[in-house]
């Protein structure tokens, strides 16, 4: 989306954007992220939880889910903090 709007910017200005300045000469002519993420999403859809035994068995998924992920932020985390160690 940022590279439409950025695309779309540097169109309206004629030429390509190659300084902060021309971006923001460009915004000033109607540039919108709006727009552009207006036409490159769909509307969204409303999601109701499921009752009953299958709501039960899609909340432990989703728990496990979110387990993983936040063990992988972890994971992350320390790899990060290990490579910052060595380049210190």
């Amino acid at each position: 989306m940022l590279g439409k709007f950025a695309h779309d910017l540097s169109t309206s200005l004629g030429k390509p954007l190659t300084t902060q300045e021309d971006a923001v000469e460009a915004q000033k002519q109607g540039g919108k992220l709006w727009d552009v993420m207006v036409q490159m999403t769909q509307p969204g859809s409303r999601v109701t939880p499921r009752s009953g035994e299958e709501g039960v068995r899609e909340k432990k998924l989703l728990d496990v889910k979110y387990k993983i992920f936040r063990e992988a932020v972890e994971v992350q985390r320390r790899w990060r903090a290990m490579i910052a160690e060595v380049e210190a």
